[in-house]
């Protein structure tokens, strides 16, 4: 995910928004490896990712709303809570 996408997300004219958004393989060399589940949500001043029973803090990138969470494994069904 570049600045680029991530200011045309947060700007709404990304042309296909769920290839950055969502559940995504993040491949080792460009973050730690692993998983991550991200999210747009303007209007929340924190999010989390509930998984089961396990929740997880997911950190805001982005001022306007954009949230990320790392994962080792693919996360599955999982909700997103936002205040």
């Amino acid at each position: 995910m570049t600045n680029a996408e991530v200011e045309a997300i947060v700007g709404g004219y990304h042309g296909d928004p769920f290839r950055i958004l969502g559940p995504h393989l993040v491949r080792p060399g460009r973050s730690k490896g692993g998983w991550q589940v991200r999210a747009f949500l303007p209007q929340a001043e924190s999010a989390e990712l509930v998984v089961g029973e396990t929740i997880q803090p997911m950190e805001k990138l982005h001022p306007l709303g954009l949230f990320c969470v790392p994962l080792d494994t693919d996360p599955g069904a999982y909700r997103i809570r936002a205040k």
